[in-house]
C-alpha cells in the first residue's frame, strides 16, 4: 500500500521493507504440573518470537477443587520453554487473569480450553471455556 516503508536504490528499483512486530516475551497460564500435584507451571501458548498476530491454545487445562469458579492467571516470561516451573529460577510475572464462572460448581477434571490472542505488543486477549458450556473471554493491557 502506499503507507508501506520502502527503500529506493539508485538503481531506480524500489525494494518494499517488509516490518514484522515479534514478541519479545512468552505468555502463558498458570497450572498445576498433574493433577493431584502442588508444584505449579507455566504453559507457554505464545512463545517468544512470534510473529503478531499470535494466537495459540491449550486444551488439557482440568479443573481441580470445589467452587463456583475459576481464576485463569496469564503469566509474562523470556523463557520459550513449552513448560517452566512457578518459582524463582525463571523471571516471570501476572499480566492478568479472568475468573471462569461454573454456576453448577466445578466437577474435577472437567477439561477446560484457554486461548490466548495478541494483536498487538501491549494488548492480550484470554478466552476460556469448558466441556459444559461455560464460556468467558476477556482483553486488558499490558504493562510496558
Amino acid at each position: 500500500s502506499e503507507n508501506d516503508p520502502i527503500i529506493e536504490r539508485t538503481t531506480g528499483v524500489v525494494i518494499r521493507d517488509i516490518i514484522e512486530d515479534t514478541l519479545p516475551f512468552s505468555y502463558g497460564i498458570r497450572c498445576r504440573e498433574f493433577v493431584g500435584s502442588n508444584n505449579f507451571v507455566v504453559h507457554n501458548i505464545l512463545k517468544k518470537g512470534d510473529t503478531l498476530p499470535a494466537t495459540g491454545s491449550y486444551d488439557n487445562f482440568r479443573l481441580v477443587g470445589s467452587g463456583t469458579s475459576v481464576k485463569i492467571e496469564v503469566y509474562e516470561s523470556e523463557c520459550s520453554e513449552l513448560n517452566y516451573p512457578l518459582n524463582d529460577s525463571v523471571n516471570s510475572e501476572e499480566v492478568g487473569h479472568i475468573l471462569l464462572e461454573i454456576p453448577n460448581g466445578i466437577m474435577e477434571g472437567v477439561q477446560v480450553e484457554c486461548a490466548l490472542m495478541m494483536n498487538s505488543l501491549d494488548n492480550i486477549q484470554l478466552e476460556a471455556h469448558d466441556e459444559n458450556g461455560n464460556h468467558i473471554k476477556a482483553e486488558f493491557k499490558i504493562a510496558k
